[in-house]
C-alpha cells in the first residue's frame, strides 16, 4: 500500500529496502528503531538510536526527520498515543489519497 521514496541519509537501511514493518517501527518509535530487522538500530535487537525505549517515548528525541512515502489510493486513520487519553484531547484524522 505504501512506497518509500526518501529516507535520512543517517540511517543504515535504504529507502528501496524498507518495508511496511520497517515504516510501522520507525514512526511508532519516533526513530528510536529505523527497522523492525537488518539495520544498526533495529527493534528486534533492542539496539535503538537512543538506547531502550520506555512506553511513553520520554527516552527518544523529540525531533524526528521521518521519511517521505508514496500511498497507494485508499482511505488511510491515523492517531497519536502520546497526548492522547481518549477525551477531549483525541489526536486522530483520516487521510484519502485519490487515484
Amino acid at each position: 500500500n505504501l512506497k518509500v521514496l526518501w529516507v535520512p541519509s543517517y540511517w543504515s537501511k535504504s529507502a528501496s529496502a524498507m518495508q511496511p514493518i520497517d515504516v510501522g517501527v520507525a514512526f511508532a518509535t519516533a526513530g528510536n528503531f529505523q527497522c523492525s530487522a537488518g539495520c544498526a538500530y533495529s527493534a528486534n535487537t533492542l539496539n535503538g538510536l537512543y538506547g531502550a525505549i520506555d512506553p511513553l517515548l520520554n527516552t527518544v528525541s523529540p525531533s524526528f526527520q521521518g521519511m517521505v512515502l508514496k500511498f497507494a489510493p485508499g482511505d488511510y486513520n491515523y492517531l497519536c498515543t502520546r497526548n492522547n487519553n481518549f477525551s477531549n484531547r483525541s489526536q486522530k484524522g483520516q487521510l484519502t489519497v485519490k487515484a
